[in-house]
């Protein structure tokens, strides 16, 4: 089974016992006053079916990115990566500053490394990015680069992290002046 549908089973097995101790209480109280049956479904299969539909949509997501087979590597919350580049942290933190993706976000710099925080959207509930100078030769810098969820509690963040990832190297790697 992959870690993708296991997150998701989990996610289910803890709406479910979420709702079991619910229904329950609510039965309690309401002696059967309600249709139990209306009930379970709006309890439980709702939320089973929307999670269901979340995985297709997250795995075809992940397949369009370039991502057939699911791996812990492609899937996780937390992504990192490191990369070559020639560009200094005061020419990354401008292109960074410049892009459509990252231009909103909160960018703090200090002398070897950047940490970028963005903020709520449909897919997250915000990244923390930090860019760490490792090496310094002569004109190439070797970069580290982590991407992970603001909510340590994330299981699945719909590819957010590996995007943000994906879009650093390429701004990192691309000799294209701004």
């Amino acid at each position: 089974m992959n870690l993708l549908l296991r997150s998701y089973l989990k996610m289910i097995r803890h709406l479910l016992l979420v709702l079991t101790v619910v229904f329950a209480i609510y039965y309690y109280f309401a002696r059967g006053i309600v249709n139990v049956y209306i009930l379970i479904f709006i309890m439980i299969l709702n939320p089973i079916l929307a999670i269901i539909l979340q995985y297709f949509l997250h795995k075809k997501k992940l397949e369009r990115m370039g991502f057939h087979s699911l791996n812990n590597e492609s899937i996780n919350v937390y992504q990192s990566k490191s990369i070559n580049s020639k560009l200094d942290l005061d020419e990354i933190k401008n292109r960074l500053s410049r892009s459509t993706r990252f231009r909103k976000s909160t960018i703090v710099s200090t002398e070897d490394k950047i940490t970028l925080k963005k903020g709520w959207s449909w897919n997250s509930t915000g990244e923390v990015i930090n860019i760490i100078l490792e090496k310094v030769n002569e004109n190439n810098y070797d970069y580290f680069i982590e991407s992970q969820p603001k909510n340590r509690r994330a299981m699945i963040d719909f590819a957010t992290n590996k995007e943000n990832i994906l879009e650093i190297e390429k701004l990192l790697t691309d000799e294209v002046i701004f």
